[in-house]
């Protein structure tokens, strides 16, 4: 196959594409194994397909961003389709209910890929369902310790009962199987890898949305090796002490295979908060990574990807309620931390370098927003370019064009009309970044190169940083007739 590579180098020192590049990739409720992600591209979409099957919360997180104008690549939350008599294992989590004439609460779940109308009740010891809203036929199965204990029931020749669990034409090619096993609150883990293959997959953020335990080494991985998207981190909701969030953010970039290259293609953020994701009025406990991501998809709605979605401005939280940790301005300052040598920040040794976590803090008279714009480099002496997270959204940006620029001349004559082309699909995009205040210039340069039938080229960006810190002086003085200097 021909290969199209593009690589980055940082030499900077201390001193918006279509809809369809704004891609979140959020992992649901899946069943053992995985599916394949599938793309929505519409909140009615994602409600028609998975609203019976995912996590709460990941479903909300979802919905809500599409509502905003982002696409979200969910990990596939419907059963495959296929005919399967072996016996297999679903994933699922326990919600709760209201029946509707007595008002009082039970236990529930629904199990991806068996029907949209199955709700499995837990009445203490005993797992109650139906076989389809059709079917008058009811089934039990005992289970130990009650709904505080359950991990896992099997459910023997399941395939007698969703022979009629579905109503719902689309879902007619359920998986049957002999026996089930359903194990409660466990997700699989998700196929990374696969999320590489740039000609499948268009994504600008990757994130565990609301698992925030899963290991994310795969993740960075990914990151680092499709070059043109970033990695939420996030922390567990129980950590609310600047120390044990910062070790636990350093931990997951310390274990990553990538070494050094993890941290320009990762960021994090936090407090977890609680927000208003849809117009029920019901209140979702989310990571901080989702209020960076509802802030960048209403700042995108009229804003180039290239602008922090941060500070007054465009780091508004849409629906945002209240954190679930103040953090004091010295929390903050300990989060963001500053190259080594800074003039901001606090004079502890080590405070000052390192890796920054972005708050989401009270900036009075605006309220809580996301106030921090960094990646997570280790800023061992001085700031580089990919330290600011508007930078790296700009470079993915710039890198999304190149591949398909590239994908559309692969096998055209490798001659100077090809470059000359090459250049005028490239150059537009350049153009808008440089008027639209995200670099100062710019330059292609093609490059020699001994292997036949190759292109080789290097756009050189000279990118601009979003501001962080004013250095300003009042001066008292006797004349105006003063030197500027």
């Amino acid at each position: 196959m021909p290969k199209i590579k593009i690589t980055e180098v940082d030499n900077t020192g201390a001193i918006q594409l279509s809809s369809t590049s704004n891609v979140v990739y959020i992992p649901g409720l899946s069943v053992s194994g995985n599916v394949a992600p599938f793309l929505y591209t519409s909140a009615k979409q994602l409600e028609d397909a998975s609203a019976q099957y995912v996590q709460e919360d990941s479903y909300a997180i979802a919905h809500r961003l599409l509502e905003l104008g982002m696409q979200v690549l969910f990990e596939g939350c419907v059963g495959s389709g296929t005919v399967d008599s072996e016996d297999r294992e679903y994933t699922t989590k326990i919600l709760k209910g209201v029946n509707e004439d007595t008002g009082d609460e039970y236990n529930y779940f629904k199990v991806a890929g068996i029907g949209s109308d199955i709700e499995f009740v837990i009445d203490e010891d005993t797992i109650t369902f139906k076989a389809g809203s059709e079917s008058e036929d009811t089934y039990s199965v005992s289970i130990s310790g009650g709904v505080a204990d359950f991990t896992d029931v099997t459910i023997d020749n399941f395939a007698k009962v969703i022979k009629t669990a579905t109503i719902n034409p689309s879902y007619n090619t359920v998986v049957y199987t002999k026996n089930v096993t359903i194990k409660a609150t466990s997700i699989a883990t998700p196929d990374w890898k696969r999320l590489e293959d740039f000609n499948s997959y268009n994504i600008r953020f990757l994130t565990t949305g609301a698992y925030a335990d899963i290991d994310t080494n795969g993740m960075l991985s990914c990151a680092v090796h499709r070059g043109d998207c970033v990695a939420l981190l996030d922390h567990a909701k129980s950590l609310t002490s600047v120390a044990d969030i910062r070790s636990v953010i350093e931990e997951k970039i310390a274990q990553s295979s990538e070494n050094d290259k993890a941290g320009a293609f990762s960021t994090a953020f936090t407090p977890w908060f609680n927000v208003h994701l849809d117009d029920t009025g019901k209140e979702f406990c989310v990571p901080g990574s989702v209020g960076y991501l509802l802030a960048y998809a209403r700042s995108v709605q009229t804003n180039p990807s290239w602008y922090a979605a941060a500070g007054s401005f465009r780091g508004v939280i849409p629906g945002f309620v209240s954190p679930v940790v103040v953090f004091s301005k010295a929390d903050c300052e300990r989060l963001q931390a500053r190259a080594a040598g800074g003039e901001v920040g606090l004079d502890d040794a080590g405070d000052n370098e390192g890796m920054a976590i972005n708050p989401i803090c009270n900036i009075r008279p605006f309220g809580y927003i996301v106030f921090g714009n960094r990646t997570l480099v280790n800023n061992d002496g001085s700031t580089i370019a990919t330290s600011f997270l508007n930078v790296r959204n700009l470079v993915s940006t710039l890198k999304k064009e190149m591949y398909a620029t590239a994908n559309k001349y692969t096998f055209e004559q490798n001659s100077e009309v090809l470059w000359i082309n090459f250049k005028s699909q490239i150059t537009p995009l350049l153009d808008r970044m440089q008027s639209g205040n995200g670099i100062e210039g710019y330059k292609l340069v093609k490059q020699a190169t001994n292997k036949k039938a190759r292109l080789k080229a290097k756009v050189i960006i000279i990118p601009i940083e979003a501001v962080e810190d004013f250095e300003l002086e009042v001066s008292l003085e006797d004349s105006l007739e003063v030197v500027e200097g």
